[in-house]
């Protein structure tokens, strides 16, 4: 497994990123992006943490996940950490939706460099 931090090798919003089955038709890309954490009193000392992360195939395209640490179901959360990790939960979800007409976008603009009348398929767009 090899480990990826050239951004230009990377989807859109991916920190960092490793390759996992190298070489074989299964290989894939799992990325990790932006972290954000909400400080817990009672949570075994242990902060919530909102991450954007997912796969990337082959052909480039990818697939984004939200991920939740250290969320224990028989921990409560006081009004202020709900509405703090609401806040972090709307702030990823939105910058994925970002994310994903970004990377459509540069895979048609990769498309249309690949297509010999690429300049005049864009323009139809």
């Amino acid at each position: 497994m090899s480990i990826i931090t050239d951004p230009t090798q990377l989807p859109v919003g991916a920190l960092t990123g490793e390759v996992v089955d190298a070489g074989t038709e299964n290989e894939f890309l799992f990325f990790t992006g932006r972290r954000w954490t909400v400080e817990l009193e009672g949570n075994n000392g242990q902060p919530i943490t909102v991450e954007i992360g997912g796969l990337q195939n082959p052909a480039g395209l990818p697939t984004y996940q939200i991920f939740l640490g250290g969320v224990y179901t028989d921990v409560p959360l006081t009004q202020r950490h709900a509405l703090q990790l609401g806040r972090a939960l709307i702030q990823v979800a939105s910058l994925v939706g970002d994310y994903l007409i970004e990377a459509k976008d540069q895979a048609l603009d990769a498309a249309v460099a690949r297509h010999p009348a690429g300049s005049q398929l864009r323009a139809d767009v």
